[in-house]
This record gives structure tokens, C-alpha cells and sequence, in this order.
């Protein structure tokens, strides 16, 4: 063999064995096969705990894999049925010479880059998913074990949210000097009526102030009795001028990050 075509064979990548190429193959196959399955589950739901056979099963052999990639995301935001996404509005009360201005949190006009205004989005999300009412659910059982381990659990969930609602005030509290009030904000999407008839999906009838003293579920369906104020805030959306705020226009600040609207649940 002469020298140059040895050191052709040298310098060649090498060629991994069979099994190795098996073994590659298998791993990619259980990794799609596990970024299927999640939605492929959602997609064949029926109810509770009801749907595919297969599907559940693949899904619970892949839990562990699926969990630890975190691959089972909330694919209802991307269902044909989204529900419905939560605001922040906060008022801030009028100094001294001043008129009482508002501000809505996530707001794609002030915070840019898209990453800020997706840390916002997660915290009005998270914020709203905490809220529990004021007073205990109207159907505990009468008496016994189950009522108390139901009240503790709605203690737990109204002091959760408490605490995050009252970091939220305290900090925009100190960084505008004024005391500070913010309201929960639902925005439904159109209907398919409605959006065949040319309602915009920033529409003000769209948002609507969720109740601080009833319940509410995050799809704007009463329960318990809760009701839907009309959104009286700013439009929270871009341009305001197409969709102007029920109550006027506002002074928009300079974009914010979101540690500055509440570092201690942002993080």
C-alpha cells in the first residue's frame, strides 16, 4: 500500500460499528417518540384520565424520560379551544399635582425585547393562577377529616395569593413613590361568530375585571355566583388609538424589566 493511501485511510472520520449505529437510531426514535406523544394524548382526551389506550400507555412508559426533558407541555394554549390569557392592571394614585395614572402588564408595546414581554405574560399567568377567594368554597363537606383538610387547603391557596399580591403592590409601591391598587384582567379570544363579523382580537369587549371577592375560572366562566366587570383599564395592546381605554388615554412609561415589576415572583 503506498504512503499517500494510507494516509488517505488515516485521515478518513471512522466509520462507527453497527451496534453503535443501532443504538443511536433506538435513542433518537424514543426521543420523538416522546415529543409526539404529549400532544398526540392531549389531541385523543375525552375527559379526565379518558382517551387513547395507546396513547396513555406510551405516555406513561415515557413519563420519567418525558418529565426530566420537560416535554409535556401546556399544549391547550395551542388546542383549537384556547383559553382564555390574564393581565395585570395597576393603578397608581395621584401625587401631589398629578392625575391617577394605570398601566397593564404584559403590554407588547413597552416591553421589548419579545423575551421581557413573555417574563410579564408568565407572571400575570402565574399570578392569576394562584388566586383563590376570599372566603372558604361554598360546597365543604359538613363536618370531619375532609372538611378540615379542604379548609387548610384553601388557607394555604388564599395565603399564597395574598403573598404574591401584595409583593406585586409593595414593589410598584416603592418604585413609583404612591400607593398602588392592581386588578386581575381576563382577555378572551373571539368567537368564531365574532371573528367571522371582523371583531379584532384586542377588541375592549374582550377584557373584562375579574371579581376579587368570587370566584372565577380562567376560561371567564362564572362559578360560585363570580362575576366579569367591564375592563375599565388602558388597552394593553400596541397602539391604543383603534381600541382606545374606556376611561381615556394614559402615560405610557419606559419599558420595564420584569424584575422591576416584582423580583421575588418573577424569578
Amino acid at each position: 500500500m503506498s504512503k499517500k493511501k494510507r494516509a488517505a485511510e488515516k485521515n478518513s472520520p471512522a466509520i462507527p460499528p453497527l451496534w453503535a449505529k443501532f443504538l443511536i437510531s433506538g435513542l433518537l426514535m424514543i426521543h420523538l417518540t416522546a415529543v409526539f406523544v404529549p400532544p398526540f394524548r392531549f389531541a385523543s382526551m375525552a375527559g379526565p384520565d379518558a382517551g387513547s389506550p395507546i396513547a396513555m400507555d406510551i405516555m406513561d412508559a415515557l413519563r420519567p424520560y418525558i418529565d426530566a426533558a420537560y416535554l409535556d407541555h401546556g399544549y391547550f394554549y395551542f388546542a383549537p379551544n384556547p383559553g382564555a390569557s390574564h393581565l395585570v392592571r395597576y393603578e397608581v394614585a395621584a401625587a401631589k399635582g398629578q392625575e391617577e395614572k394605570e398601566y397593564v402588564f404584559p403590554d407588547l408595546k413597552r416591553e421589548w425585547p419579545r423575551l421581557l414581554y413573555h417574563r410579564h405574560f408568565m407572571l400575570s399567568e402565574t399570578f392569576h393562577r394562584s388566586f383563590a377567594p376570599p372566603q372558604p368554597p361554598a360546597d365543604l363537606p359538613p363536618a370531619g377529616p375532609e372538611r378540615e383538610e379542604e379548609l387548610a387547603r384553601w388557607q394555604d391557596a388564599r395565603h399564597r395569593y395574598e403573598l404574591m399580591r401584595d409583593s406585586i403592590e409593595n414593589h410598584l409601591a416603592q418604585k413609583y413613590g404612591q400607593p398602588i391598587h392592581i386588578t386581575r384582567v381576563e382577555h378572551r379570544p373571539p368567537s368564531p361568530g365574532e371573528a367571522l363579523d371582523g371583531m379584532r382580537p384586542n377588541d375592549p369587549s374582550l377584557f373584562s375585571d375579574l371579581s376579587e371577592t368570587e370566584g372565577d375560572s380562567s376560561d371567564g366562566a362564572l362559578q360560585a355566583g363570580g362575576q366579569l366587570a367591564p375592563f375599565t383599564g388602558p388597552a394593553p395592546f400596541a397602539n391604543p388609538t383603534p381600541f382606545s381605554p374606556l376611561r381615556g388615554p394614559f402615560s405610557q412609561p419606559q419599558s420595564q424589566p420584569a424584575e422591576d415589576i416584582a423580583p421575588g415572583v418573577a424569578e
